[in-house]
Order: C-alpha cells, then structure tokens, then sequence
C-alpha cells in the first residue's frame, strides 16, 4: 500500500514539473501579454499579432481599414554608445523615401537596459505618419519595437503599451 501511494505520488510530481515546463517563458500571445524571445509587452483587446512573416506585427482594432501597427525586430548585441541623434537621423533621411524628420530623441532606459526613444515623421504613398522606435539594448540582443501611427487614434494605446514592455 506505501508502494502504490509512493508510485502515485511521484507520478502525480511528474505530471506537475510536466505542466510547468509548458506554462509560460514561451514566444507568442498569453492572455493580452505578446513575448517574442526577451521583451513582453500588454496589449489591449482587439489588437491582433501577425508571426507570418520574417518579424511580428500587431494591428491595431479596425485592421485593415486601420494601417496603425506595432512590429518588434531582433538584432545582435550592440552599445546605446554607438547611436546619436545625427546617425539616426541620418539613416532615416536615406531609408524613407518621403521622410519629414526626427521629431524626438532621447536616450533612456527601458524594462531594465538601455534605450533609445526617438520618433519622427514619414509619408509613403500620399499617406502622413509617425513612427516611434524604442531600441533596446540588452547584454546580447538590440530590439527595436516600432509604434507606427497612421490615424493617431490609437497613440493613447500605444503609450500604454509603451509604458508596459519588460525586458527577461
């Protein structure tokens, strides 16, 4: 009888480490909080994550009426030491055809590393926008999260979202 409560026991300490191993820590949308690989962040209900392509993307509610979205690239390490307001400036000036200008830099931390908060502005065909990237800069790893805002109506979202990204 302690045999068989012992087996049972362990089978049922097996099953526990079994399912904790599959809760959490992983890639994707849990609830309304999106990870991909280090960096968390809340959405709010109604935004809709797109891993299709080579990077994810999360539209905005009223897709694909409403172009406003979201998108996180992942890089290699590198140093908040390495950028500046000129040098980013200076490659947003060769990467977007109809680009109006930085219209915010600064360097701060975010989630627990360093950042870059900067944002500016951009038109591609005929449409105005913003765009607001927060490089992160952790030990092995620079991701950009881009807020691109087309409509402005969800910038009050963005900010909340913002102010919700955690770094692991």
């Amino acid at each position: 009888m302690k045999r068989r409560t012992l087996c049972v026991a362990v089978a049922m300490l097996m099953c526990l480490a079994a399912l904790a191993g599959c809760s959490g820590g992983g890639d994707g949308l849990v609830g309304n909080v999106y990870t991909y690989d280090h960096v968390s962040i809340e959405l709010p209900e109604g935004y809709e994550v797109d891993e299709s392509g080579s990077f994810p993307i999360i539209y905005c509610p009223g897709y694909p009426e409403r172009t406003d979205n979201i998108n996180i690239l992942k890089s290699g390490a590198d140093s908040i030491d390495n950028y500046d307001a000129g040098m980013i400036d200076s490659y947003y000036t060769s990467s977007f055809e109809a680009y109006n200008g930085m219209r915010s830099f600064e360097k701060t931390t975010v989630g627990g590393v360093d950042a870059i908060v900067c944002s500016y502005g951009v038109g591609m065909n005929g449409v105005e926008m913003v765009g607001t990237q927060y490089y992160l800069f952790g030990k092995d790893f620079t991701d950009v999260i881009t807020f691109t805002s087309v409509s402005g109506d969800y910038d009050d979202d963005f900010e909340d979202i913002a102010q919700s990204i955690t770094v692991h």
